[in-house]
């Protein structure tokens, strides 16, 4: 009788202390503020963003993980064709693009959709192999304040799942400050209808390739014929 009520209190305890202890060594995702002049979200504090020209290119700051993913921002002064709406009719149609190699594929469209984010509407688009092959890639775009801002997120396809959660909260986040950002000196009348981009890098080793150079060009306000 007393090894069964000596097993019982063992058992209740147990019970107890285990969910207690998995939670306490659960990690807690600390995040910062990463503002510019025209713009603010909040990202993990395991990024890093660093001004790249006339964009601002953010990263993990783990080394082996710099190549899974990468948060590209940039801006311009508006053209007479830069609205949400030019902007969600070139995202809605999937993207012919040519790798290195010479190679072309087509984007597959898995997002097209108008979204309310801190009281500015963004054109929402997710493609697959729109920069990358193999890379989700998320388009958000908008005009406001005098000022034409695309920001976009790659992450490798098989590496989603572990970024999905942190990068939709940054997405979730961003917020369109009032002054217009300075792009290397007083603003100029636009003379390209494009937000360019480096070219991707070649693939590492395993076949993969990694996006440690902002992606492709990304058009998005050019019209349709």
């Amino acid at each position: 009788m007393n090894r069964l009520l000596y097993f019982l209190i063992i058992l209740i305890i147990t019970s107890f202390v285990i969910p207690v202890s998995a939670q306490v060594q659960k990690p807690i995702l600390k995040t910062k503020t990463f503002k510019t002049d025209f713009i603010s979200f909040n990202l993990s504090d395991q990024w890093e963003c660093k001004m790249d020209g006339t964009e601002y290119v953010c990263r993990p700051t783990d080394k082996i993980k710099k190549s899974d993913a990468i948060i590209i921002v940039a801006a311009k002064i508006p053209g007479a064709e830069d609205n949400v709406k030019a902007y969600y009719t070139y995202l809605k149609e999937p993207k012919k693009m040519t790798d290195y190699r010479g190679q072309t594929f087509t984007s597959q469209v898995s997002l097209i959709k108008y979204k309310d984010i801190e009281a500015t509407q963004w054109v929402d688009a997710i493609h697959l192999s729109s920069e990358v092959k193999d890379f989700y890639t998320r388009y958000l775009a908008t005009v406001k304040n005098g000022i034409a801002i695309l920001v976009t997120y790659s992450v490798s396809k098989s590496k989603n799942a572990l970024y999905a959660a942190e990068l939709n909260k940054m997405a979730s986040s961003i917020k369109v400050l009032a002054k217009a950002p300075q792009l290397g000196g007083p603003p100029k009348p636009p003379e390209k209808k494009e937000m360019p981009h480096p070219p991707p890098t070649p693939p590492i080793k395993g076949g993969e390739q990694q996006p440690t150079q902002p992606p492709a060009k990304i058009i998005i306000n050019q019209p349709k014929k």
